[in-house]
């Protein structure tokens, strides 16, 4: 890639991410970023089919940038507490970052879902384990996506948030490994005999 395509394709997304921090990105028309950019709408189409195309290389680039700084991303089994206080830390800290999923934030909900599901799913080959995993994510993104929609940020509602998350992930994860050490019983006699029940 030569360096003026390279500087392109800064100045495009640094003026991409500008324009997200003002309007919502899927507001953001190529006449509107050529312009932020100072970049001829001819050399955007030059390198990008459609506006659509160059917002998810910017999604997916920020996502990517957002997971390789994510601390204790193996730990949402073992230690539920420490991987949600750092995907929250991390969350609220890279926000700048983030922007580019406003108003798309079932987007980046989903991009971690299929991230947490590919690292954890890949592990194991055990369905009973296969099952608990997905229910935890589902039910971790799920509660992410009402967390991220509410106007209460603080610090405390944050805390409450990790609290209650990884309680329940805990009580799953637990009680999953009890239930997998006992053998489920074996009825001793048919549960109905050949005279029908409904007679």
């Amino acid at each position: 890639m030569d360096i003026r395509t390279v500087k392109t394709n800064r100045d495009l997304k640094n003026a991409y991410l500008e324009l997200s921090a003002q309007m919502l990105p899927s507001k953001i028309t190529v006449a509107e970023l050529s312009k932020a950019a100072l970049v001829n709408k001819t050399t955007f189409y030059r390198h990008y089919k459609d506006i659509e195309e160059f917002a998810d290389l910017v999604e997916q680039e920020a996502f990517d940038g957002f997971i390789q700084g994510l601390n204790d991303s193996d730990k949402l089994l073992t230690d539920p507490k420490s991987f949600l206080t750092s995907l929250m830390g991390h969350m609220f800290a890279n926000e700048s970052d983030l922007l580019v999923f406003r108003g798309k934030q079932d987007s980046l909900l989903a991009k971690l879902a299929n991230f947490l599901s590919d690292r954890y799913i890949e592990e194991t080959s055990s369905i009973t384990k296969i099952n608990e995993i997905t229910f935890i994510i589902g039910g971790l993104i799920n509660s992410l996506g009402s967390f991220i929609y509410t106007t209460d940020r603080s610090v405390e509602s944050q805390a409450k948030f990790i609290k209650d998350n990884s309680e329940i992930i805990s009580k799953i994860t637990n009680n999953n490994e009890t239930k997998e050490q006992i053998q489920p019983r074996q009825p001793q006699r048919p549960y109905f005999s050949d005279k029908s029940f409904w007679k």
